[in-house]
């Protein structure tokens, strides 16, 4: 029983690492700050016609949930997104690339420590694999890495999005649509005033509305998943499988730029399955 309601986390990591080449696609009409405030806004606008229209069962939102919401938003849909910008413009791309790995670090250490997730060693080996096999498969270590004080905009930034899941995970038993349409919406009108303020974009609307499409199946749907799996297996499990998103999206890719898979991804591939293999055979408790 318990392994099926892994799916949900494996399905969001599908949808969130489709993102990755569809997004690249578009960077090259797409500023970036733009195109990420699209794919939030996309995400919650999409959501809000669901739920106007109908094509749902609603569900009330906890008033007692809604201070979990607002840290939600402002760690992971604002804060986040700011300071990795920052961050990302003054490191190299391979240091920024290996520190990217840190969320489910920060998130399973958080659950523990303050959320009284409970864990055990083959959580932490599974942890470490999952995270290992990450580092391998987007790290290109030909380039190279160096810290500095920015780097520690992008640490900054994965623990602020762990944050943001533990958050999420406080008000999971509310309807996910509803809290995926607020976050969806905030943190996209925020990244697209920035771009409005700093990219000053000229750009045609069907690049803008093929985004927001994109960030409604792999943003909104993908979150709203995210958010039903974190109520059934827990926080640190939920987002240990969701970093397999790279995964996902690097097979698409091999499909869409018709490339074929290296020995690093091979790899890289192996390591995570013999750590996804672990935390499913890992005792469960929420």
């Amino acid at each position: 029983m318990t392994k099926n309601k892994f799916l949900y986390a494996f399905l969001s990591a599908f949808l969130f690492g489709l993102s990755t080449p569809l997004s690249k696609i578009m960077l090259s009409e797409v500023p970036p700050v733009l195109l990420g405030g699209m794919l939030y806004f996309g995400s919650g606008a999409g959501l809000a016609f669901v739920s106007l229209f109908g094509l749902r069962k609603k569900k009330r939102f906890d008033a007692a949930d809604l201070k979990w919401l607002i840290l939600s938003i402002i760690c992971g849909g604002i804060i986040a997104p700011v300071v990795l910008l920052f961050g990302l413009n003054h490191t190299y791309s391979g240091t920024s690339s290996l520190l990217l790995n840190f969320e489910a670090v920060a998130t399973t250490v958080i659950a523990v420590l303050f959320f009284k997730e409970k864990a055990n060693k083959k959580i932490f080996l599974s942890l470490f694999l999952i995270t290992v096999a990450c580092i391998i498969l987007t790290v290109n270590f030909s380039e190279k890495i160096a810290f500095n004080s920015w780097s520690l905009l992008i640490v900054l930034a994965c623990l602020m999005w762990g944050m943001d899941n533990n958050f999420s995970k406080k008000m999971s038993e509310n309807d996910p649509v509803t809290i995926v349409m607020i976050k969806g919406i905030s943190a996209g009108a925020v990244n697209i005033i920035l771009s409005l303020i700093f990219e000053k974009p000229t750009i045609q609307t069907s690049y803008i509305a093929f985004s927001a499409i994109i960030g409604f199946f792999c943003y909104g749907v993908s979150i709203v998943l995210f958010i039903l799996s974190l109520r059934s297996i827990g926080t640190s499990r939920t987002s240990m499988i969701f970093s397999s998103a790279p995964f996902f999206g690097a097979l698409v890719s091999f499909v869409v730029f018709r490339t074929w898979p290296d020995t690093i991804f091979v790899l890289a591939f192996s390591i995570l399955a013999f750590g996804i293999l672990i935390l499913q055979k890992a005792d469960f408790q929420k």
